[in-house]
């Protein structure tokens, strides 16, 4: 049965069935070119609630990529897909500074799980989207 607080710990295999009608690598192209033309010296990315790694996929092609999910399952699909990216478990309301990054993404509603009215304030966090961030 799927705990609350980590709603893939029984589906993360089907997800990707799931969600296969939508386009994602296309999707993650379209962003890295977003990033290229505001950031175009960008060479590392943390993506925040990477799920299962298909952004993070074609992201690490060009950026030394970082993922971040607080799923162990989707986690483990995502180090399949990207062996060489550095990957943790954990939960973004509670994430730990894992360096500097160019880019921070959090893509694909992962955000929609900060369930709670006091978990979306994120009176902590904004020190940490300022000390993962190099350009401002």
């Amino acid at each position: 049965m799927n705990d609350l607080n980590n709603p893939y710990s029984d589906s993360a295999d089907l997800y990707d069935l799931i969600y296969d009608f939508l386009d994602l690598p296309s999707h993650a192209e379209a962003i890295s070119e977003l990033i290229t033309s505001h950031v175009p010296t960008a060479t590392s990315l943390l993506d925040v609630g990477c799920g299962t790694g298909r952004h993070l996929e074609v992201f690490w092609r060009k950026y030394r990529g970082v993922g971040v999910d607080l799923s162990d399952e989707m986690i483990e699909i995502t180090r399949q897909r990207c062996p060489d990216a550095e990957l943790h478990s954990c939960d973004m309301a509670e994430m730990p500074v894992y360096g500097e990054f160019d880019v921070v993404t959090c893509l694909f509603r992962a955000v929609g799980y900060m369930t709670t009215v006091e978990r979306c304030r994120i009176q902590e966090h904004p020190a940490h989207v300022l000390q993962v961030r190099r350009h401002g």
